[in-house]
């Protein structure tokens, strides 16, 4: 009998590749939204209170994982979707989100996320599996992670963001570490991008 932790990672695992759109949240769009009214809209993220951009990631199943997908860029060419094999990465599974970029819709409906891990979901309340950012968020931290995505894509660069949590509701006080990495398809377009969020609790003391 596999124990708890393995066999939620095999579950984790089947969902990734069965990569289903509609597994989203709850049919009532404002049961998954989550308020945050500190952020201003239309504000890039460097630019909202909270939110740094650092150069390279610091948490370490993060590092990994960016090690990782780097390692699957081979002379220049960003990795696609079938280059990154889940069963590498069980030490992140659950914080790993992917999104689908459609650069035929307008901004507010270019990224859309296509899986989106068990543990971002327990923060988050809901399964966002589904969603765009801004069917997600409010107005000003769904603006700044537009944004920040397209970058990503427009730029081809792994992207990095930490802070404190304030774009959920009453979670305000987890600080948090986001990666983005774009992947690209077979004609060479950026397609999707994968993502990790990890939570950690501040230390005591910690400002």
């Amino acid at each position: 009998m596999p124990a708890a932790g393995g066999r939620a990672k095999v579950a984790a695992g089947k969902a990734w590749l069965s990569m289903r759109p509609d597994r989203g949240c709850a049919a009532n769009a404002s049961a998954c939204r989550l308020r945050a009214p500190r952020c201003r809209v239309g504000a890039a993220l460097e630019n909202q209170p909270g939110y740094v951009l650092p150069r390279e990631p610091s948490e370490e199943s993060i590092c990994r994982l960016v090690q990782y997908w780097r390692s699957r860029c081979v002379e220049g060419r960003l990795p696609a979707r079938a280059d990154i094999d889940p069963v590498a990465l069980p030490y992140i599974l659950p914080n790993i989100f992917l999104m689908d970029v459609r650069r035929d819709e307008e901004p507010h409906r270019r990224f859309r996320f296509r899986l989106f891990g068990t543990e971002l979901a327990r923060v988050h309340g809901c399964d966002l599996t589904g969603r765009t950012f801004h069917e997600a968020l409010d107005p000003g931290p769904a603006d700044g992670a537009v944004r920040h995505a397209t970058r990503v894509v427009e730029e081809r660069i792994p992207l990095f963001v930490s802070g404190k949590t304030l774009y959920v509701r009453n979670k305000e006080w987890l600080n948090f570490e986001n990666c983005m990495l774009p992947l690209q398809d077979q004609g060479g377009a950026v397609n999707m991008i994968l993502g990790a969020t990890v939570y950690t609790i501040p230390s005591l003391g910690a400002a």
